[in-house]
C-alpha cells in the first residue's frame, strides 16, 4: 500500500478511536471533553489539509456533523453503558438532547418490571422519533458540508465516516 492510503488509513483510525472513546475512559484518564473535541478537529483540518480561510468555513460545519452523528449513534452507546454513556458528572435534563431524553426515558421503561407492552411502545416510538428527526437534520448538515468541500476533500470525509 502506498505512502498515501497509510496516511488516510491511520486518520481514519485516529479519527473512529476519538470517536469511540466513553466518558468512563475520559474521565479516568483525565481528559478534558474540550481538548478531545479541538484534538479531533485538528486531526479533521489536517485530513482535508485546509488552511485558515478554508478551515473557518469548514470548522462548524465539521462540528455540527460530529455533533449529530454522535446523538443518532450515541444512543446504542447508552444502552450498553448506562445514562448518558457511562459514569460521570450528571447533566442537567435542561442540557439534554431529545434523543438524550427519549433514551433515558425508554431506559426507565425497560427498568421497570411492571412496565406495560403499551408503555414499551410508547417510549420506542418516542425514541424513534427523536432520532429520525435528528437523521434528517444530519443529513442536512451533511450535505452543507458536502457542498463547502472539494472532491479530495470530499473523499477524505467519506473515509472518515462523516459523509456516506
Amino acid at each position: 500500500m502506498s505512502r498515501g492510503k497509510w496516511a488516510v488509513v491511520l486518520v481514519a483510525v485516529l479519527v473512529a478511536t476519538a470517536w469511540m472513546g466513553s466518558a468512563f475512559s475520559q474521565e479516568r484518564r483525565g481528559w478534558d471533553p474540550e481538548q478531545r473535541r479541538q484534538q479531533y478537529l485538528t486531526r479533521i483540518r489536517e485530513a482535508l489539509g485546509a488552511n485558515e480561510e478554508e478551515w473557518k468555513v469548514l470548522e462548524p460545519k465539521v462540528g455540527k456533523v460530529r455533533t449529530l452523528s454522535q446523538q443518532v449513534t450515541g444512543s446504542g452507546m447508552r444502552a450498553l453503558f448506562g445514562r448518558r454513556g457511562g459514569p460521570g458528572p450528571e447533566r442537567d435534563r435542561a442540557e439534554m438532547t431529545a434523543v438524550e431524553k427519549a433514551t433515558e426515558g425508554l431506559q426507565d421503561t425497560l427498568a421497570n418490571a411492571d412496565a406495560t407492552q403499551a408503555d414499551i411502545k410508547a417510549k420506542l416510538k418516542a425514541f424513534r422519533d427523536a432520532r429520525a428527526k435528528v437523521k434528517v437534520e444530519l443529513a442536512k448538515a451533511q450535505q452543507d458540508l458536502r457542498k463547502a468541500v472539494n472532491l479530495r476533500q470530499e473523499a477524505q470525509l467519506v473515509l472518515i465516516g462523516m459523509l456516506d
